[in-house]
């Protein structure tokens, strides 16, 4: 019996010199270069121990077993490559071996679009950082039958094309290595060379080379290219070791991993010559190589260095070790002032502290603040501590501090200028897990401060400091780092963990940040604390879920909850598959209440129930509703079966539908009492009757219910978008989104908020339904049911701060906004996993088209783009643009009633981003531009001196022709 190939193994070494984004799995395999050496300085300065210990952790070393780590200021990633040539069994002795950088890496996905070449070398396609779209497209797994190759290499560097515009081998390498002379023996080497002589002749007249010293090989091959490589670099370095050790620039002492390069382009080379099958890829280059989470990791290894010294260790408190849900303090207050509809609130609770604390001379206590307060909002007393107590939460890196100080025996100490007693401190530090701590000190209570630094001679005297040594950690530079020096202590600060997670969510955290209110305030709050547990960020759409999907779930979901509650409904219906997560998270909210008395249904109501049922062709409202009842009734009517529906106009579509039609009749009666059985087990009585649905434009689901509930007396549907007014007098309904506010692109909104289900394709016997089943509808059920996971888990986190004694009502603007700045502003992470979905636009699922973005934007330290289109949006212009184009004298008659029809328009427009000023976007100068338009230029003298405006009209386009020329 023949066996089967089995796959070659792989093992792939990529080189570490620092600490670094850790890209590793059972093919990739970190090592650390020049270990030998790794606590001496180098070129990136001392490495620290704590970063020391992070290396020896996670990778292997090129220290063990035979090797020349010792050699790495010269050598490079050479020394590295040595110690995979030497100790290849320590590898598992793969079929193959590789080598990478820790910030380059091959390519191995192709036919996507790639970022833009960039850099000195115009070679690289660059990349902001390591997420898990970089991951997927580096990962070999997406290069099939490896075998088939002897090697992967990158693809030629052409000297041209780089920013020095080199035209030779000899000038390129001159251009960063000053050692020419060793390019000079490395082609005598060559010429003595019976197998490389003819390769060199040609070799130093070509215009490229192979860059990086990276590879992928055949393990014969590897150790022949070891053997020739390695002969050459010990010959060169010794004739050069002594030269090159008195560079003090690390580039210049490290001139033979440089030569390495063109080493190994003459081993490919030859390869070529000798007709080895050779893939040549593309390279990666990653820009941010430590992200946010390895910069915490090593800062908690520093830290706990620091408490190694220490006999006693003092926390902060806020923005240290506990953290609120609100971005910001005053937040709260505004919170409270929104939720009790108690107008200046927060201004008034922040000047009573502000008093209180003037009056006292010191930190004032919390009963001293409201001793200051307005009277009539005395009673949020209570509920402003309630809130507080409820919304604060722990730190997790402060808490392995915590724990590792503990866990030493050190005597631990909480420091505080804050206006809460003891006892709140103490119960809520032990509701988080916080036991075990010595004592608190709080400014409020001892009337001292950290920011007077009185504070920490009080405790110096308590403590009698002077016989041990104290550590303050803390996140105000002022009061917790330079304060508590100036009375003996020792101090290290740390940033507050926003700084870290805006780093790894620009998108988000920029818009959020900037909006200002509470909306936006608590979506931040919950994104940072999900980050800061998260164990694993590479989980795309469940994050997109809980960042994005979350909030809009949950908003839609209080929406129909309170509106049930309002009008007093018994039942509730969730229309598939638009309802599902809905429904999920008004159950969520429902369980918190004390009276659940709404019983919800999940029933199956989409588009093709609306043909199948009413023969709906109001086609005013789909893509081809005519084509789509002719396939659904194809398998059912003799007529429908040999005609090629492609080659119809929709007149003949019609046409052949009325010809038919009491065929069609018949059998849609029949799918209706199907229907209506399906419908029966649900046992819904008549009477009033409330359904959620995602969007209406042609108000199927509405049709849908009206013909199955014929009696009863009240059918209400509730929406996020309506996108017509064409059944206002007809239907009863309310959306939660009026007709200001506008996606920029409806097809995220049916990704977010859908189930993960196949569609239906039709309904038969005894009210069952035959689902749709194909690979692009299979594809959007993985998707969905990550992201659902994520929405799910956003409104339990939400529900727990906010879901007993408080309640939290969402912004629709700021949603819409906020989904829109993501949309418009998508880098390439987010396109790369977007853009291959696909979305059907037709009722009966046989018309998909594709997930499609902004422009890219591969300017990593971008702006948004906008601006460009905020100017044309502006009244001013778009009044200036009728002007302009009314061409005639039939025109100008009916300018004055198009004029007052823009201005009436303009006042129901989409105000959207109006948070960011126009020299914050990217296209700023190209809008200023646009200000210069003549249609820019009469209408904001129009809407300035509309009675002067007729009297300046010519002269204001004389000028503007004149500014022209």
């Amino acid at each position: 019996m023949e066996k089967k190939n089995k796959n070659p193994s792989i093992k792939i070494l990529v080189g570490y010199h620092k600490p670094a984004t850790l890209i590793k799995n059972d093919i990739l395999t970190p090592i650390h270069l020049g270990r030998a050496l790794a606590t001496e300085a180098s070129k990136d300065g001392e490495m620290s121990k704590g970063d020391f210990e992070w290396m020896c952790e996670n990778m292997i070393g090129d220290d063990t077993g035979d090797n020349i780590s010792y050699l790495n200021r010269y050598l490079n990633e050479l020394t590295g490559i040595y110690w995979a040539w030497k100790n290849y069994d320590k590898l598992g002795n793969p079929d193959y071996i590789g080598y990478e950088h820790y910030r380059r890496h091959f390519i191995f996905k192709e036919n996507i679009i790639l970022p833009p070449i960039d850099g000195l070398e115009n070679y690289f396609h660059y990349f902001d950082n390591i997420n898990q779209s970089y991951l997927e497209i580096i990962d070999l797994n997406n290069f099939n039958n490896i075998e088939l190759f002897d090697l992967i290499v990158p693809e030629p560097y052409l000297l041209e094309k780089n920013k020095f515009k080199t035209t030779t081998i000899e000038n390129d390498f001159s251009i960063y290595c000053e050692s020419v002379d060793i390019l000079y023996d490395l082609e005598k080497i060559m010429q003595n060379s019976d197998a490389y002589r003819e390769i060199s002749e040609l070799f130093f007249t070509k215009n490229f080379y192979y860059f990086c010293n990276m590879f992928i090989m055949k393990k014969e091959l590897f150790f022949s290219y070891c053997e020739f490589l390695f002969k050459i670099i010990f010959a060169l370095l010794d004739k050069y070791k002594d030269k090159l050790s008195t560079f003090s620039n690390p580039n210049q002492t490290r001139a033979l991993a440089f030569i390495a390069e063109h080493i190994t382009t003459f081993y490919i080379l030859k390869q070529e010559a000798e007709l080895k099958k050779i893939k040549y890829a593309k390279i990666g280059f990653v820009k941010n190589t430590i992200d946010p989470k390895l910069e915490l990791e090593l800062l908690k290894r520093t830290l706990k260095k620091e408490i190694e010294k220490n006999s006693i260790v003092s926390f902060d408190l806020f923005d240290t070790l506990l953290l609120r849900i609100f971005y910001k303090p005053e937040d709260v207050f505004a919170y409270l002032e929104e939720y009790f509809q108690a107008d200046g609130f927060k201004k008034n609770r922040i000047d009573a502290e502000r008093l209180a604390k003037k009056k006292k001379g010191c930190y004032p206590k919390y009963d001293d603040i409201y001793q200051y307060i307005d009277k009539k909002f005395y009673y949020l007393k209570k509920y402003e501590e309630e809130l507080e107590y409820n919304n604060i939460y722990i730190n997790p890196l402060m808490k392995d501090i915590f724990e590792y100080a503990k866990s030493l025996n050190k005597k631990i100490i909480f420091t505080t200028d804050m206006y809460y007693d003891k006892t709140f401190f103490v119960n809520l530090l032990h509701k988080n897990g916080i036991c075990g701590f010595d004592e608190i000190y709080i400014s409020g209570e001892l009337g001292k401060s950290k920011e007077s630094g009185e504070l920490f001679l009080y405790i110096n005297k308590q403590l009698n400091i002077g016989d041990n040594t104290i550590l303050h950690i803390g996140d105000n530079y002022t009061s917790d780092y330079l304060k508590p020096k100036n009375y003996n202590w020792n101090a290290f600060h740390v940033y507050s963990p926003f700084n870290y997670f805006s780093k790894y969510d620009q998108i988000s955290s920029s818009f959020l940040a900037r909006k200002g209110n509470i909306t936006s305030s608590v979506i931040l709050g919950f994104m940072l604390k999900k980050w800061l547990y998260s164990k694993n960020q590479y989980e795309y759409w469940k994050n997109i879920g809980y960042c994005y999907g979350g909030p809009i779930c949950y908003a839609l979901a209080k929406f129909t909850y309170s509106e049930a509650i309002r009008e007093k409904l018994c039942n509730f219906i969730f229309v598939a598959r638009d309802g599902f997560v809905i429904k999920k998270i008004f159950d969520l909210i429902q369980s918190k209440q004390p009276n659940k008395k709404i019983k919800t249904h999940y029933i199956r109501a989409p588009r093709i129930i609306n043909l199948l049922i009413n023969l709906d062709l109001d086609s005013s409202f789909s893509w081809d509703k005519a084509g789509s009842i002719i396939r659904s009734f194809k398998k059912y009517i003799i007529n429908f079966e040999n005609i090629n529906i492609n080659k119809l106009t929709h007149l003949e579509k019609l046409d052949l539908i009325k010809s038919n039609w009491d065929e069609l009749k018949k059998i849609s009666k029949i799918k209706y009492l199907e229907y209506c059985k399906y419908i029966a087990n649900f046992n819904i009585k008549a009477g009033k009757i409330g359904f959620f649905d995602l969007s209406a434009n042609s108000f199927s689901s509405m049709k849908i219910f009206h013909a199955v509930f014929p009696k009863s007396t009240k059918i209400k549907g509730y929406y996020w978008n309506v996108l017509s007014d064409a059944y206002v007098n007809k239907f009863d309904y309310k959306a939660f989104n009026s007709l200001d506010t506008f996606l920029d692109n409806y097809a995220i909104s049916e990704l977010l908020i859908t189930s993960n289900e196949l569609p239906i394709e039709d309904i038969m016997l005894d009210g069952k339904f035959k689902f749709l089943d194909n690979k692009l509808e299979k594809q959007r059920v993985q998707i969905t049911d990550k992201i659902i996971e994520g929405e799910i888990e956003f409104s339990n986190d939400l529900l727990s701060v906010f879901g007993n004694r408080f309640d939290l009502i969402f912004d629709n603007a700021t949603l819409i906004d906020y989904i829109n700045y993501f949309t418009n502003n998508t880098l390439f992470n987010d396109k790369y996993f977007l853009e291959n979905v696909y979305q059907a636009v037709n009722e009966d699922h046989t018309r998909y088209m594709k997930l499609k973005f902004a422009k890219y934007d591969y300017n990593f330290n971008y702006s948004p783009i906008g601006a460009v289109n905020k100017i044309k949006s502006q009244l001013s212009y778009k009044l200036g643009y009728a002007l302009v184009n009314s061409r005639n004298f039939i025109d100008f008659v009916r300018l004055p009633v198009i004029l007052i029809s823009i201005i009436i328009a303009h006042k129901h427009q989409s105000k959207l981003l109006n948070f960011l000023s126009l020299e914050q976007y990217a296209d700023y100068e190209e809008a200023c531009k646009v200000k210069g338009h003549l249609s820019y230029l009469l209408g904001a003298y129009l809407l300035k001196h509309p009675f002067k405006f007729i009297f300046n009209f010519k002269r204001i386009i004389n000028d503007f022709r004149k500014n022209k020329k």
